[in-house]
């Protein structure tokens, strides 16, 4: 059965859907944008990764005449070449970036003169989902590292329960709301009051110390 689209091309939501749709783009976005420069050791460039992702993100929606409601943020693909780069200073870094960039330019080019089935029969789902997946697997270290360094001294010392219960949260929340399932609201509902009730018993416990 074929799925339908939820809105086309020119459909356009609610004015409460899109405040809700927003939101939630703005949530992902900075997670993302604020992340890689923190993952590769560059925290301090974060209104750097911000900025440029703006600028970014206007330039292609010129190219594009705003057609395409897309947001050119920080892309973990790049993180272990990043890395890299990070070990020959600034001037690595944008060397990378701007030979990255003329690659971009170069297979847009092939793209705009040959189509796109090239690249559909080179890098097909079945590809592609992988490779996805492999950049998020490669990832969890990282977030598990966040959640060991992550400080909690006002409530155990050296434990860090609070970062674990944010980083629990964070797994149950993904996890089901991936399904497809229509109960997922309601496992969501009931996971949100047991979290709350989790919530209660710390901050007791941080009265009580």
């Amino acid at each position: 059965m074929e799925k339908k689209l939820v809105y086309d091309i020119h459909d356009k939501p609610k004015f409460g859907q899109m405040l809700v749709f927003a939101l939630q783009q703005l949530l992902a976005i900075l997670a993302a944008t604020i992340a890689v420069p923190t993952i590769i050791g560059l925290p301090t460039q974060i209104p750097a990764a911000i900025l440029g992702a703006g600028i970014g993100t206007l330039v292609y929606q010129l190219f594009t005449r705003f057609k395409s409601p897309v947001f050119l943020g920080s892309s973990f693909a790049f993180l272990s070449s990043l890395g890299v780069a990070v070990a020959y200073g600034y001037c690595g870094i944008i060397l990378g970036s701007v030979v990255a960039g003329l690659v971009y330019v170069l297979i847009a080019i092939v793209i705009h003169f040959t189509g796109t089935n090239w690249v559909d029969k080179l890098m097909p789902p079945v590809i592609i989902g992988p490779t996805v997946a492999l950049i998020g697997l490669s990832l969890a270290g990282s977030a598990m590292g966040d959640i060991v360094k992550a400080n909690s001294s006002t409530l155990y010392g050296s434990d860090n329960l609070v970062a674990l219960l944010c980083g629990l949260i964070a797994f149950f929340v993904i996890v089901i709301c991936s399904t497809q399932k229509r109960v997922k609201w309601l496992v969501l509902f009931r996971l949100l009051s047991v979290l709350r009730q989790v919530m209660r018993q710390l901050q007791y416990l941080q009265l009580s110390v």
